[in-house]
């Protein structure tokens, strides 16, 4: 199964476990639970992620070229091409960065717009913005980032009624 596709997989049995549990976790917990629950139990389910050592949690990447601030910066959630790849190996470009919110309607601009600059100057890499409100009504809202542009902003809606939002 393709990467994209994969992750659309788990994110909506991941989704829909929560909502069911009406479970109430913040920010951290969710990416946490996600990359525990779902990914880890499936690793070889596609061919680009073989090894859960590919995972990083709250990890650094290098700063999009340009940006007068930290040469490095943390993000979310992370895949990398190879086990046990971080921001300093020779390997050190994330195959996935997915950016979290938790709460909010939609997914934050400021993540989108970083994560097109980031997959324009890294071609290898996919972006996804996701939003997840469980305060009241179960929402997921996710765009895709590839080569610098948004290639489907709804890529995966998902809302308590168990139907799709796009």
């Amino acid at each position: 199964m393709p990467l994209k596709d994969f992750l659309k997989n788990m994110l909506s049995e991941f989704f829909w476990e929560i909502n069911r549990e009406k479970w109430p976790g913040k920010e951290r917990e969710l990416v946490s639970r996600f990359a525990f629950s779902k990914l880890v139990k499936n690793v070889s389910t596609c061919p680009e992620f073989y090894d859960s050592a590919q995972i990083g949690l709250e990890v650094w990447v290098k700063q999009n070229k340009g940006i007068n601030r930290k040469e490095f910066v943390c993000k979310d959630f992370i895949i990398w091409g190879k086990p046990n790849s971080n921001a300093w190996t020779e390997e050190n470009i994330p195959i996935v960065i997915m950016e979290w919110k938790h709460n909010n309607s939609i997914p934050s601009e400021y993540d989108i717009n970083w994560l097109k600059d980031y997959t324009l100057q890294n071609k290898s890499c996919i972006g996804i913005a996701i939003n997840i409100d469980n305060k009241k009504n179960y929402v997921l809202n996710s765009t895709l980032i590839e080569n610098g542009h948004i290639q489907e902003k709804n890529w995966l809606a998902l809302n308590d009624n168990k139907v799709s939002i796009l």
